[in-house]
Order: C-alpha cells, then structure tokens, then sequence
C-alpha cells in the first residue's frame, strides 16, 4: 500500500481512504469467501476489483469535480467507514468477519502472502518479497516509462511545464 500512495504523493495528490480500504478489502475478502462460500482467491479478486472500482471513482470525481483529492477521499474514508460496519453486521450479524482459515484456497493463499522463508539462516516473512518487488516496479515505471515522467510532471502542478510534458491533466489524475 505504502507504493500506490507514494506514486500519488509524487504526483501531487493524497489519498485520506487509503487506510480504511485495508479493511475494506479484508472484510471484503472474509464476507465472499465465507459467507457466500468462495474460494479464496475468487474472494480476493472480489477484493481487489473493488478496490480498484473504488480508487477510479475517486479519481474520477477529482478531475470531474476540480475538488482536491484530500476532500474527494476522506469522503470516501467516511463513507467506507460506514459501509464497513453496516454491511459487516449485515452478513455476518456481528461486526467482525471470521472463519477463512477453513475456506478452500486459505493454505495456498497463506503460502503465497504469509509464509515464512529463511535466507542465510535468517528468517524472513515472504511479503518483504512482495514488498521489494512491488517498489522495484514502482521505480521502474517512474524512471523508466512515460507515464512515470508524466507523474514526475504533474507534482500537482498544472503549469505549463507539466502541460508540454504530459498528457491533460485530468487523464494523470485519473491514472495516478
């Protein structure tokens, strides 16, 4: 999480939701795969499609509405504070989503983002992997990419200068 936000950072927007969506997806996660009886990963392809529903709706009412994304998101932050709750107790008739431990696809989910590994003697929890690729990735795409110089541009900038090297500013948002 700490990558995406950093990337909005370096173009000039701040994203208050960001916390709450960490709950969102969780709950998300539990809610499909145990109370509508999922697989696992079914679940967290729900999640994430969510999540990216979500972070484009966002996006989307900053270009279209001209409110800085720091408004447009703790909107959000409210809102998805609610939905949490309210939808939680909803389908579970509690406040708190349980039992995924025995949900098809948990070991092989577990395996892949909660293992533990051991270099050089030294054990190490397999989502630094996940971490150090995902930055690597991030850098990548900033240094190496147009889209990156365009990010760079913007900084949250709408001068001239962001306009020669950059796509409207709108389109940057929204990809951002």
């Amino acid at each position: 999480m700490a990558v995406a936000v950093a990337l909005l950072m370096i173009g000039g927007h701040f994203d208050l939701s960001a916390g709450v969506m960490t709950g969102t997806t969780a709950l998300t996660v539990g809610i499909v795969a145990v109370e509508f009886r999922q697989n696992l990963w079914v679940a967290i392809g729900v999640a994430l499609a969510l999540a990216l529903g979500i972070g484009f709706l966002n996006g989307w009412l900053v270009t279209r509405t001209g409110l800085p994304s720091f408004i447009i998101t703790l909107g959000t932050f409210l809102m998805l504070q609610g939905l949490n709750l309210g939808l939680t107790k909803f389908f579970t008739g509690t406040v708190t989503a349980g039992g995924i431990a025995s949900v098809p696809g948990y070991a092989a989910a577990e395996w892949v983002f909660a293992s533990r590994m051991s270099i050089a003697g030294t054990e190490f929890r397999v989502a630094i992997l996940w971490w150090v690729l995902f930055t690597a990735l991030a850098t990548w795409v900033l240094l190496r990419t147009p889209f990156g110089n365009w990010v760079f541009a913007t900084g949250g900038t709408t001068s001239r200068r962001a306009t020669w090297a950059s796509p409207p500013a709108g389109r940057r948002s929204l990809c951002s």
